[in-house]
């Protein structure tokens, strides 16, 4: 039996690899869903904050097809706010799941995931 865990010590790396070569994420994933969405969630989003080209459309309320130069700066302010927020949030869910919960950290969770359902299609650059 001590052989057989030596061979998946040694194979699973390789395996691994292998499938985030060809399917661009290994079977580790899946295993915990949650936890990898909350460790990678705020890479993503400070990547998108910091890198972002645009600010979308719904930041802008009734005057996006023409909006003042005052506009554009509070509808990029308010995109980079709900950014930052969700990051605070999927941070709180990471130390949750990692049991190192504050005070806090279940609201500031539960809203992340109300803003990822309310500007999911937003999340673009």
């Amino acid at each position: 039996m001590k052989l057989r865990y030596f061979w998946l010590d040694l194979t699973n790396p390789i395996r691994w690899a292998w499938q985030r070569l060809t399917r661009d994420w290994d079977d580790r994933v899946i295993w915990s869903i949650d936890y990898y969405l909350a460790e990678m969630m705020p890479v993503w989003l400070r990547k998108l904050a910091k890198d972002k080209q645009g600010t979308p459309i719904s930041m802008y309320g009734d005057n996006w097809l023409e909006p003042t130069g005052e506009e554009d700066e509070a509808a990029m302010l308010r995109w980079d706010g709900i950014l930052h927020e969700m990051i605070d949030g999927f941070e709180a869910a990471k130390r949750i799941i990692d049991y190192d919960k504050r005070d806090g950290d279940i609201q500031r969770a539960a809203r992340a995931l109300e803003l990822l359902q309310q500007y999911f299609f937003d999340l673009w650059d």
